[in-house]
C-alpha cells in the first residue's frame, strides 16, 4: 500500500471525526481549566501562584490548552487528549457489541486513579466529568453516523 493509501485510511471519515472532536473537546475543558486555574494555585508555591495571577484569561486558556507550557503542576503533555481520542475510537466499538461493563470497568479506573486530586478540585473533578460525557455522547453519534453508512 502507498503512503496515500495509508494516509487516506488513517484520515477516514470516523477518524478524523474522532481527532476534531478531540481537539474540540480540549478546547472546552481549557476554557473551563483557564477559569478555575487562578484559584486551583492557592496550594502551589509562591512563584506558580503569581506567574499564573499575572496572566489574563486568555493568557491562561492558552497555558492550558498547549498543555507544554506553564508551571510543571498544570502540563499535562495532550495526555488526557490523546486518551479521550482512543476512547473516541474504542467506545463506538464496545458500544456496538454490547460490551458496557468493559467500558464501565475502564471508566471507573479512571476515576478511582485521580480520587485524591479530585478531593482538593471539585473544578477539576467536574471537568473529569464533562469530558467523559462529551466523549460518550460524540461516540455514540459516531456509532449511529457509521451504521447509518454501513447501511
Amino acid at each position: 500500500m502507498t503512503e496515500l493509501g495509508v494516509l487516506a485510511l488513517i484520515l477516514n471519515a470516523p477518524v478524523r471525526e474522532a481527532l476534531i472532536a478531540s481537539i474540540l473537546i480540549r478546547i472546552v475543558l481549557s476554557l473551563l481549566k483557564a477559569d478555575s486555574l487562578h484559584n486551583e494555585v492557592v496550594n502551589a508555591a509562591d512563584g506558580v501562584r503569581n506567574r499564573l495571577a499575572a496572566l489574563s484569561y486568555l493568557g491562561r486558556c492558552r497555558v492550558a490548552f498547549l498543555g507544554f507550557a506553564g508551571p510543571q503542576e498544570i502540563r499535562d503533555y495532550w495526555i488526557p487528549t490523546f486518551i479521550g481520542f482512543s476512547e473516541l475510537l474504542v467506545y463506538p466499538m464496545l458500544i456496538n457489541s454490547d460490551r458496557l461493563a468493559v467500558l464501565g470497568g475502564w471508566l471507573a479506573i479512571k476515576t478511582a486513579g485521580q480520587w485524591r486530586v479530585w478531593a482538593t478540585s471539585r473544578n477539576a473533578f467536574n471537568r473529569f466529568l464533562l469530558g467523559n460525557l462529551l466523549v460518550l455522547w460524540i461516540s455514540i453519534f459516531l456509532l449511529l453516523q457509521i451504521l447509518d453508512e454501513a447501511g
